[in-house]
């Protein structure tokens, strides 16, 4: 008898972090994602180390506070957008700065290039 009351802690503990998990997960799928390129204006060449940052939007959902880096190849990605319009700057040392207005939707990446010149 004295094990029963146990057994009914380990499976509501168990049952909360199924809970949690679920709850999380479709926080995440409710969010969108930009996925883009960084290049040279004229040249089309990747601009790599440039960062992306938004600067505004009209989504009611907190914007992650880390800005993407582009890599070697000029590509970059941000994840855990809420849903709305953004505008976002592209910028890199010796270049001037780009920026993009587009429309985040849930679960469809958005593609976005930013030309610096």
């Amino acid at each position: 008898m004295s094990r029963l009351p146990t057994v009914f802690r380990l499976v509501a503990v168990g049952g909360l972090i199924v809970l949690a998990a679920v709850a999380f997960g479709s926080v995440q799928r409710g969010t969108g994602t930009l996925e883009g390129k960084v290049v040279t204006g004229k040249k089309k060449k990747p601009v790599a180390g440039a960062a992306i940052v938004i600067l505004k939007t009209t989504s009611k959902r907190p914007t992650p506070l880390m800005a993407p880096e582009s890599d070697k190849n000029g590509r970059f990605r941000m994840t855990g957008l809420g849903p709305g319009i953004y505008t976002f700057q592209a910028g890199a040392r010796g270049y001037a700065e780009a920026k993009k207005t587009v429309r985040i939707k849930v679960g469809r990446p958005v593609f976005a290039t930013f030309e610096l010149k």
